[in-house]
């Protein structure tokens, strides 16, 4: 089974704040929960050491898990300005649109033939493919040259294993690893990592803790207007629900 990635990245920091895998083609409504993942603080996970807690100043991490409800990953959260999104149709579908209205951000769609827009992105691809992916047994690569004899036959991964896999990689390698010729105009010359970078932000510009309400899961799904049927209820994608 092919699964597809999604990621929200950063693009000042170059954080991968969020990904959602997804058995088929990404729909509208994934993009629209990957942007609400964006806002919320990625829980800390059962196998995860301290040094994958949340680690940026100036917000102690006790802090930060009193208004959570739980520990919190060393991963950055906020409520996305400004979007920018691949032509898809997905990304410009109505209810992403909505989502984002009720998310307060402004989709901003990447321009026709101007690749500057989203190399961040595909280099993060990248990335993960050429710095996890591979490694791991099974790995089918891009064409025939890159896989092995028999891949099927070497490892199987559960969905739920790989998304444990990718979460991890993201919090313990990705987020503290140099970033290579992406450096803040205010220090060109410097190393920096997306943690780095993030809490070079917050040092800056300060860290507005904006946790969302668990409603916000229900007010980003997609609307039915139905009709209720007396003794039946209602009929949503072909089936009754009560």
């Amino acid at each position: 089974m092919t699964v597809m990635l999604t990621l929200a990245l950063d693009l000042y920091t170059h954080s991968i704040v969020a990904f959602r895998l997804t058995m088929v083609s990404d729909t509208a409504m994934d993009v629209a929960m990957l942007l609400r993942d964006v806002m919320m603080p990625l829980p800390m996970r059962e196998g995860w050491r301290q040094d994958m807690e949340w680690p940026y100043p100036g917000v102690p991490a006790t802090l930060i898990a009193r208004f959570a409800g739980h520990k919190v990953a060393a991963l950055p959260f906020f409520p996305p300005e400004t979007v920018t999104t691949d032509h898809g149709a997905p990304y410009k579908n109505h209810d992403v649109v909505e989502a984002e209205r009720t998310l307060g951000c402004t989709i901003l769609p990447a321009r026709a033939l101007r690749a500057t827009d989203k190399c961040a992105v595909e280099r993060a691809f990248g990335a993960i493919n050429s710095l996890l992916l591979k490694h791991l047994l099974g790995f089918t690569g891009v064409d025939v040259a890159d896989r092995g004899a028999d891949p099927e036959a070497e490892s199987v991964l559960t969905m739920s294993r790989m998304e444990h896999l990718i979460a991890t990689w993201v919090v313990k390698v990705w987020q503290n690893r140099v970033l290579g010729e992406h450096a803040p105009s205010w220090g060109p010359g410097e190393e920096h990592s997306p943690n780095s970078l993030f809490a070079a932000s917050m040092h800056q510009g300060g860290f507005s803790m904006q946790i969302p309400r668990p409603e916000l899961y229900y007010q980003v799904l997609k609307a039915h207007h139905v009709k209720i049927h007396p003794g039946r209820g209602v009929k949503i994608g072909g089936l009754w629900s009560w």
